[in-house]
């Protein structure tokens, strides 16, 4: 029997698990299917399921980080291939250029049939004042409030006689497109430790300099976003608003006027502020974070856990919804109070946001020696150790990891920035004992920002939404006044790693404050000298690294006088523990051991990560057969004894490489506690 789609062609114009999907429905629906793929996604699972798969090809300046990161962003490129594959449908999942008008109005134009919300709604449900009315129409119920925008005083005391009193007039910042993510944070992010991830701006360069140009405090929140050609950020202000854009070069306009960056800009009433990507300028040394400063910050942004930074799901922009439920439960209430990325139509209100009088006496735009730079092949300076001596590490090993150019994975994020090398460590140990099976790993210990610890084979720095605890070797940390680069590379760039020592890096911090200040006090019209070649982005560590040794031998100088103190302080300590008292309390957790969440966490990871593994398709059964039991048996030994007891005690590895998706409110998965 001949399909209902017969003749019929359907182009997926996306990736991964969401190209999937659609794939296979459409085989069950008899439909010829087209996939797309950029070069590190040729041997995906969705490229072959497809009954055709065609290359996304670079240009002829693009590198290979511009080739994956442009590559599904193509109008053009995407356009052409249904045209020359005689494609009739196209799906654009989700993401992507899923809310693309102009790429939606171009595959209509092209006769072939958008499988989306058509251009015209995209384009107004990109508005919340043209949405409200477009739900009104509708007959969907709607809060009470003014038909429109209100132009002018006599517009609100109008449509207040209808709405009634009380009433709000707030400015707004409204959010038409917002690149590929963005987010509110502030400085210093959330610092209290205990696993929240700390948040804040990956590049505190940037945030600063934008905050001290609009006249802000440094810490005051702002906007951070990625923006890629085609994915623009769109943002209008519905009142007169002072900003400033730093960061990676981006063109920045103004009711489609060229403006510049690194400068004090007013926006009208009204007015659209759009930063986009030229393809044709995009270099590997533009940067990769743009920093949207706004005078007076976003007010009505609540902060949660003293910073209003979003990380992981917590803080920045609040969806809040109705709790009018009775008796809501703690999962109802995470739900409508959680934090996340900016989407078109949200709507931020704004504060205290217009020019003043005192602006004509400061100065608008940093000169350009006071501009960071952003290379290619990175230097970053880092301290060495906990764990880069030859107990993990062969002589050669250190030679091969700070001699190495490593280059940023696509991967990478504002959890952590994986390394890619052919070269490879051959580590001084076979296994990580009772660590995990693999010579990376160690028993859990902290982490801080900028560690760079070995995931197995991959080197990984931890950054601003990483963990601060894990089980992994960790060989050096990246400076305090260095981790603002790592806001700033982009996939394909490289890194090289340079040993400092700790005198070293204060020279590191002397240069960051010197460059703060010759901001600030240009901005204030002081008279300085901008040019100092000792910036944070140029200054040069001459001073050879040498390990920090102190070696004593008793009746040696000083030696004996510090042996002495250290035997004292030996003596003071209590002879035994067994009856020292600490204060604690026990927190006891429900907890679900096999549940679908997992299953679907370890579904992604065999789809995206890696297919085949000991430790998949089941974590549970593996522990069970790599300790002897059957997987009942394995679950009840996991909670068993509220305490270590080595009676049940399950030994297994580590995942490698390791996921890159964990459930909501899920600490780890099984496979990577090695004992329990």
């Amino acid at each position: 029997m001949a399909s209902t789609y017969e003749g019929q062609t359907l182009l997926v114009a996306n990736r991964g698990e969401i190209a999937v999907r659609i794939i296979r429905t459409a085989k069950k629906l008899g439909l010829r299917t087209i996939a797309v793929y950029s070069p590190s996604d040729t041997f995906s699972i969705h490229v072959s399921l497809a009954d055709k798969a065609v290359p996304l090809t670079k240009k002829a300046h693009e590198g290979p980080a511009d080739a994956e990161s442009k590559a599904y962003l193509d109008i053009n490129n995407i356009i052409s291939i249904c045209l020359t594959n005689a494609v009739t449908l196209l799906h654009p999942g989700y993401g992507f250029l899923s809310e693309n008008a102009e790429f939606a109005s171009l595959v209509v134009e092209a006769g072939i049939t958008w499988l989306g919300p058509r251009p015209e709604l995209i384009r107004t449900m990109g508005l919340k004042h043209e949405a409200r009315a477009v739900a009104k129409q509708a007959g969907v119920p709607i809060v009470p409030g003014s038909n429109g925008l209100l132009l002018s005083v006599s517009d609100a005391l109008e449509a207040a006689k209808y709405v009634g009193y009380p009433i709000i007039l707030k400015a707004v910042l409204s959010v038409l497109s917002a690149g590929i993510e963005c987010t509110v944070q502030d400085l210093p992010g959330r610092t209290m430790g205990f696993g929240i991830p700390r948040g804040g701006p990956m590049d505190s360069l940037a945030f600063t300099a934008g905050n001290r140009l609009v006249g802000n405090s440094v810490a005051v929140e702002g906007l951070e976003a990625l923006i890629l050609p085609n994915i623009p950020c769109e943002l209008e202000f519905s009142a007169d608003t002072v900003v400033a854009i730093t960061g990676k070069d981006v063109m920045a306009q103004v009711n489609d006027v060229l403006v510049n960056m690194w400068s004090r800009i007013t926006i009208p009433r009204r007015g659209r502020l759009r930063l986009d990507v030229d393809p044709e300028a995009e270099t590997a040394h533009s940067g990769f974070r743009v920093y949207i400063s706004i005078r007076g910050g976003l007010p009505n942004v609540p902060p949660y856990l003293g910073s209003k930074s979003t990380s992981m799901g917590l803080g920045g922009y609040q969806v809040c919804k109705n709790l009018a439920r009775k008796r809501p439960s703690l999962a109802h209430v995470r739900a409508l109070f959680k934090g996340r990325t900016l989407l078109p139509g949200d709507q931020l209100d704004l504060g205290l946001c217009g020019p003043l009088e005192s602006d004509e006496f400061s100065r608008s735009s940093l000169p350009h020696p006071l501009i960071p730079k952003y290379p290619s092949d990175w230097i970053i300076h880092v301290l060495p150790g906990p764990q880069d001596d030859e107990e993990f590490l062969t002589v050669d090993d250190n030679v091969v990891f700070y001699s190495t150019a490593w280059r940023v994975s696509v991967d990478s994020n504002r959890l952590g920035i994986r390394l890619e090398s052919t070269a490879r460590l051959q580590w001084a140990r076979a296994d990580g004992g009772e660590g995990g099976a693999h010579p990376s790993n160690i028993l859990d210990n902290g982490y801080v920002t900028g560690t760079v610890n070995i995931n197995g084979d991959t080197p990984v720095i931890l950054t601003n939404d990483g963990p601060d605890m894990g089980g992994y070797v960790s060989i050096c940390t990246v400076a305090s006044t260095d981790l603002w680069k790592l806001g700033q590379v982009q996939p394909g760039n490289t890194i090289r790693f340079k040993r400092i020592s700790w005198t070293s890096s204060r020279d590191l911090h002397k240069a960051f404050q010197s460059w703060y200040h010759a901001v600030q006090s240009y901005v204030q019209g002081l008279h300085i000298d901008p040019h100092d070649d000792r910036t944070p982005w140029n200054i040069e560590i001459t001073e050879p690294y040498h390990p920090s040794s102190v070696l004593l031998q008793k009746g040696q100088g000083e030696g004996t006088d510090f042996l002495a103190s250290l035997a004292a302080e030996m003596d003071s300590l209590p002879c035994s523990v067994t009856n020292m008292t600490f204060p604690g309390r026990l927190i006891t957790f429900p907890i679900v051991l096999d549940d679908p969440w997992n299953k679907e966490a370890l579904d992604r990871y065999m789809k995206t990560v890696r297919q085949k593994a000991t430790y998949l398709p089941s974590n549970i059964d593996y522990l069970a057969k790599n300790n002897g039991l059957d997987s009942s048996e394995a679950l009840k030994r996991l909670v068993k004894t509220d305490w270590i007891d080595p009676r049940c005690r399950l030994v297994g590895q580590k995942m490698n490489p390791s996921r890159k998706f964990t459930p909501r409110v899920r600490i780890r998965n099984f496979v990577e506690m090695p004992s329990l």
